[in-house]
């Protein structure tokens, strides 16, 4: 019986860790938390944060955003309730209702919608009429399933500082865009079932952005299934920018074994778009 327990609480910490991992809470990314649940009205907490995570989310520490200008109490359990991200600080609960890349804030002019992008190999990827897209892949002349979601990975040179601070041991002596694309690659094309990448929003895994809000930032967990962590957390761009590579994905149904398949991409930097 001890033993039990002792496996059950380990198996309740590591799922803990993932589901903080996956929430993609790390330093610099501007954040939004509103208190939804109030224990303690003795120990008043902040009703709501707004603003730049000074650090990592970690348990036993604070949440703090903007050099310390507000902070939450210790993080001690995080939840998904019906695709809804919870913390809990101490005696009180928050929601995290929104996540950004702190280094490119959304312009509140209109962006046009792409058409279509192509790689540096060729490949043109269509914005279908139903919100999905589709590739046309050049080396073999052919044109693939249409993708229900397709982003857009930042160049190495765009997050070395930050990759290297947070993930030292993954990205050490990475010191190139290939050498970047070798190691995100190791998860896209393993065949051991080993590693995989799993995009999400707001820690909610997802495989499709048709009728998702245009705000909503996608995250790619790239994921040790075999030791059950995530390994590391790249932020995307929804909208397409020169020098991004390309992260398309669909979830589908094999036809003969009726099972639920999910298929992952990465592709080649984007060189020209059209609007």
């Amino acid at each position: 019986m001890r033993e039990s327990f002792s496996s059950d609480i380990e198996d309740i910490r590591s799922k803990q860790e993932v589901l903080l991992n996956e929430a993609g809470l790390i330093a610099g990314m501007p954040v939004i938390l509103k208190k939804v649940v109030e224990e303690n009205p003795n120990e008043p907490t902040k009703h709501s944060l707004s603003g730049t995570l000074d650090t990592r989310g970690q348990f036993g520490h604070s949440i703090s955003v903007d050099n310390g200008r507000d902070k939450t109490p210790a993080l001690e359990q995080i939840d998904i309730q019906h695709g809804r991200l919870y913390l809990r600080c101490g005696s009180a609960v928050y929601e995290l209702l929104s996540t950004a890349d702190a280094t490119e804030p959304e312009s509140q002019e209109k962006v046009p919608k792409p058409k279509s992008v192509t790689t540096a190999r060729g490949s043109v990827y269509t914005y279908l009429e139903d919100g999905k897209t589709q590739r046309f892949k050049k080396a073999e002349e052919s044109l693939k399933e249409p993708q229900d979601l397709l982003v857009f990975i930042p160049p190495w040179e765009t997050i070395a500082d930050k990759a290297l601070e947070l993930y030292p041991y993954i990205f050490e002596g990475v010191d190139n865009s290939v050498q970047f694309e070798q190691v995100i690659l190791e998860y896209a094309q393993d065949q051991t079932g080993k590693k995989t990448i799993r995009p999400a929003i707001n820690s909610e895994e997802v495989y499709s952005l048709v009728d998702r809000d245009p705000s909503e930032q996608v995250f790619l967990n790239f994921i040790d299934k075999e030791n059950k962590r995530v390994d590391f957390i790249l932020p995307t761009s929804r909208e397409p920018k020169i020098g991004y590579s390309t992260f398309d994905a669909r979830m589908f149904y094999d036809e003969e074994t009726g099972n639920r398949m999910r298929e992952r991409h990465i592709g080649n930097e984007v060189i020209s778009i059209e609007y």
